[in-house]
């Protein structure tokens, strides 16, 4: 029952599931709204196609998907991005199907219950979040997939029960993930490349190029050897700002930010050690050790077997040769403290390979007549029919009975409990029968690695964390530098000593900030404040941090001083082509051109023009495009290429004859309609006017 009731309060999570395509783009694209549209008195979350979205109606739909449960703040996060996944899904594809007719018919409905597929929104339903694996009892043995008949068995009794209502948002996941699949299956039906398409391709393919070249790179020239001014910035600056690469579609900021991190002093080390060594005698005197452990160890039930080497070094030979209930320690390992006691020993293999034959239990009652069965293969077994063979046929673990029952090597503990003692067990040749909660298994124990000694130790690990003293002496450190450095100079000289990080653009959605955690608080600052300013410390787990806003981007075209040093680069790559250019004015000889550039006639041969690079060259489309246009040992005139200045001459041109129309087609396709969930979608969204407010909030 608890996991039945564990499975009914996540199913408002499945809201969220609307199916592999649309998770693609939706998770992808968080847009920020501006920061002058925002003003105190702002209640809306969002704006969608008009419709606006109060802060209450979308945190009350949060909560609900929370259900109660006691999540952190990272996984609230991730229920906040489902919720808004959901409102864009609602608010701009449902008008979609809604005009196209698209529903889900309820023979559908079933067939997409029943016919769970690893990948299908069922499956996420009935798996464990904490363990990411199927719940056991929905589980089908001979697969590890969903059982269908469990599934449909449970689907049934929520429906019959009062609790009838709890299945409703996981059915309504269904039917949207079946519509999200039928509407882009549509878009694909229709999508095929033009005949002028796969004949330029095929002619692109079919084509293979041989050519010489001289190129003259770029870095060869000094930076010195040509002026940039700053009017041929400002030319270059009108002339190309209008480009996509120079425009910011949102808004962004950034910081310059400094850690102050929290680690344990030498006094937490010194007083976890003596709280640890006033531990032992009562360790030593403990009756029951598990329990004991429990109490007190960062680590529950840590009670196993350890081979010699495994045990941390101080203590490892003096473990396997002293006495028995002996407590040592505290050691000092790996940033933690450990007190071991040794309190048994055995000598058993590290490994076992064995093969079973699994009597699949689906009914308690039916328990006494599957164990004669069992008991009656085992006998048949004894009498001299193949092992292989029975479990092909009769074994309801499919892997392994395709392989005549075969489990291949296994170490202690991979297997569930009764099933991995009865081998560890046992002796090589053995055949027992074990009952577990997937029915009886008839085992043979094949061969075990040797045997070697091993001792029983219960070890209480303590992690080294630094005290609450020690947290404030830090967080005050942070807070009188934030207090004596408020403005970006000072921050900026004083800051050196602890070294200062860069967050160059920050969108006011976002949720990771370099290997900060929880930064949320830190970049909602960073909307709020004005350049230049330095913020209070922000504590963030084992870090304090003091941050200042060194920038400020709104959306559209970047003014030049944001870009200046990249243009920079271009501008001076123009004026070097021009420099280069200038010095083989007139020749038409690659030879001599190469012996005035000082460089050498180099060959590239076998290119063919539908390759996005050229080999030794890289992607220089402009080269292919030139020779296109040239005859046979003619000499091309200087191309500006991305890394320097080439000039070409084209040996030949050969029909090649390799692709056929249909591959060609077949590969334009897939081309075409892999790019449709994404391009739609983001499509749909652009003419959705949205206005995404989350980072005023969250």
């Amino acid at each position: 029952m608890a996991v039945i009731s564990k499975i009914r309060n996540q199913s408002g999570l499945l809201i969220a599931v609307i199916g592999v395509a649309m998770g693609l783009f939706v998770l992808s694209d968080l847009l920020g709204t501006g920061a002058g549209l925002f003003q105190q008195q702002e209640t809306n979350v969002a704006e969608i196609r008009g419709k606006k979205i109060s802060f209450q109606e979308f945190e009350a739909k949060v909560q609900k998907e929370i259900g109660g449960e006691n999540f952190d703040e990272t996984a609230r996060e991730q229920v906040r991005q489902r919720v808004w996944n959901v409102l864009l899904q609602e608010k701009i594809m449902f008008q979609e199907y809604e005009e196209l007719g698209l529903s889900v018919s309820p023979e559908e409905l079933y067939n997409s219950i029943k016919n769970t597929g690893p990948n299908s929104i069922m499956s996420q339903y009935f798996t464990n979040p904490q363990t990411g694996q199927i719940y056991e009892q929905f589980r089908d043995p001979r697969t590890g997939g969903l059982s269908s008949q469990n599934v449909i068995n449970y689907v049934r009794q929520v429906l019959e029960s009062d609790q009838a209502e709890t299945w409703l948002p996981v059915e309504r996941a269904i039917k949207l993930d079946r519509l999200s699949n039928k509407y882009y299956n549509l878009i694909k039906k229709g999508l095929n490349p033009s005949v002028l398409e796969i004949n330029d391709e095929l002619n692109s393919r079919n084509q293979k190029v041989s050519f010489n070249y001289v190129v003259k790179n770029y870095t060869s020239i000094a930076d010195d050897q040509v002026e940039v001014k700053d009017a041929d910035l400002k030319k270059f600056y009108n002339n190309h700002k209008e480009e996509e690469r120079f425009t910011q579609k949102e808004t962004s900021r950034g910081i310059e930010y400094i850690v102050f991190a929290v680690t344990p002093s030498q006094n937490d080390v010194n007083s976890l050690k003596e709280e640890l060594s006033d531990l032992s005698s009562k360790f030593q005197a403990s009756e029951d050790d598990t329990l004991f452990v429990n109490d007190y160890s960062d680590t529950p039930f840590n009670v196993r077997f350890y081979k010699s080497g495994q045990l941390p070094l101080e203590i490892d030979s003096v473990a396997f040769n002293g006495p028995q209930d002996t407590v040592y320690g505290p050691i000092a390992d790996a940033g933690s403290f450990k007190l071991i006691k040794v309190i048994g020993e055995k000598v058993t293999s590290d490994s076992v390979k064995a093969r079973h034959i699994l009597i699949q239990m689906q009914n308690p009652a039916d328990s006494t007549k599957l164990k004669a069965k069992a008991d009656s293969i085992k006998k048949a077994i004894n009498g001299g029919v193949d092992f292989a063979l029975v479990a092909a046929t009769e074994s309801a673990d499919k892997p392994s009975a395709e392989k005549g029952g075969d489990l291949d090597w296994f170490t202690e503990g991979r297997m569930v409990k009764p099933f991995n003692d009865a081998c560890f067990n046992g002796k090589v040749g053995d055949m027992p029968i074990v009952k577990t909660q997937f029915g009886y298994h008839i085992i043979e124990i094949q061969e075990k690695t040797k045997e070697t000694r091993k001792v029983l130790a219960a070890i209480i690990d303590r992690e080294i964390r630094p005290s609450k003293n020690t947290y404030d002496n830090v967080f005050n450190t942070a807070s009188s530098f934030s207090i004596n450095n408020n403005n970006y100079e000072a921050f900026k000289t004083a800051g050196a000593e602890y070294g200062i990080q860069t967050a160059g653009y920050i969108r006011e959605n976002d949720k990771a900030l370099g290997n900060l955690e929880t930064p949320r608080p830190l970049i909602r600052w960073a909307y709020e404040a004005s350049k230049g300013d330095v913020s209070e410390p922000f504590e963030m787990e084992d870090k304090f941090v003091v941050a200042s806003l060194t920038n400020i981007r709104e959306k559209g075209i970047l003014p030049l001083d944001e870009i200046e040093d990249l243009i920079r680069v271009e501008v001076l790559n123009e004026k070097k082509a021009e420099f280069i250019k200038s010095q083989v004015t007139g020749k038409t000889d690659l030879n001599s051109i190469a012996s005035t550039l000082g460089e050498s006639v180099q060959l590239a041969d076998n290119v063919s023009f539908s390759d996005y690079t050229i080999p030794g060259i890289g992607p220089e489309g402009a080269i292919l495009g030139t020779l296109i246009t040239l005859q046979p040992n003619h000499i091309s005139e200087p191309i500006e290429g991305k890394r320097g200045v080439y000039i070409i001459q084209l040996n030949s041109l050969n029909q090649m004859q390799e692709a056929v129309a249909e591959v060609v087609t077949s590969d334009l396709n897939r081309g075409l309609q892999s790019r449709v969930d994404f391009e739609t979608f983001n499509s749909l969204k652009e003419n959705a006017n949205i206005v995404d407010n989350r980072g005023k909030f969250y």
